[in-house]
């Protein structure tokens, strides 16, 4: 009862904070509303208000709104899958950046901003459309299962294979990344800059949409799993628990 108290509570501040940042984040920006608050205007912008100008409805829901709720989605599934990231490998120490996935998405979304103009147009619409994107998943996921196939044996993680396959790969991907830096322009070079800091300028409803989307059935796959993750966990605990006693 006392966790369950405590989870609510940690909820509650989150929500609260959570509202403040997206407040400050409406009312920043260069863009001037005319001595206009950004809430009259975003609401003046739901209500279909005619006599809102179009520069002001492109601003206010355009590019603030939707990178507020990008941003929100993005935060939302970094945090569920770290902890499954953590619960498949058994360990808290597995991160993103220990273990590889972090040099791997890095390496494929340095390929696609500066070698895609070579191959985009041979590709479907609506992979050219999220190019970038998807290809720094394809890259993290590759990472993540060689670092688990070269870690794994008779179905047990080692540990310190782990983290030691994880700094090769991060080292490899790294090291491409920065020759893939040195050969390109100064606008790709931009590009890879402001998606290495986490830069949510290319926000759109369409990939808020698309993003929802695969939120929503990545977390009805793993959230069930949790218990099952979390009584593995138990269980392992008990079990080096006894071994040590021995």
């Amino acid at each position: 009862m006392r966790t369950q108290s405590k989870l609510y509570f940690y909820l509650t501040i989150g929500a609260v904070l959570l509202a403040i940042i997206a407040v400050l984040a409406l009312n920043t920006g260069v863009y001037d509303f005319g001595g206009t608050s950004p809430f009259k205007v975003l609401w003046q912008y739901i209500k279909g208000d005619p006599g809102l100008s179009l520069s002001d409805q492109y601003v206010i829901w355009e590019v603030r709104a939707s990178r507020i709720v990008m941003a929100i989605l993005i935060g939302s599934m970094l945090a569920v899958s770290g902890t499954s990231l953590q619960g498949l490998f058994k360990n808290p120490l597995a991160t993103g950046e220990a273990i590889g996935l972090t040099s791997g998405a890095t390496l494929l979304a340095a390929i696609a901003i500066v070698l895609g103009g070579h191959f985009k147009q041979y590709l479907p619409e609506v992979v050219q459309f999220s190019l970038v994107g998807i290809s720094a998943f394809a890259g993290a996921l590759l990472a993540m299962m060689l670092v688990y196939r070269i870690s794994t044996s008779a179905g047990k993680t080692n540990v310190v294979m782990m983290l030691l396959s994880g700094v090769a790969i991060t080292s490899i991907g790294f090291s491409i990344t920065g020759f893939l830096i040195y050969i390109s322009k100064d606008e790709q070079l931009r590009d890879l800059t402001f998606w290495n800091m986490g830069s949510l300028a290319a926000a759109t409803w369409t990939k808020n949409i698309i993003l929802a989307v695969v939120i929503v059935i990545s977390y009805a796959i793993l959230l069930p799993k949790g218990k099952a993750l979390e009584r593995d966990d138990v269980r392992r605990k008990r079990c080096s628990a006894f071994r040590n006693k021995r």
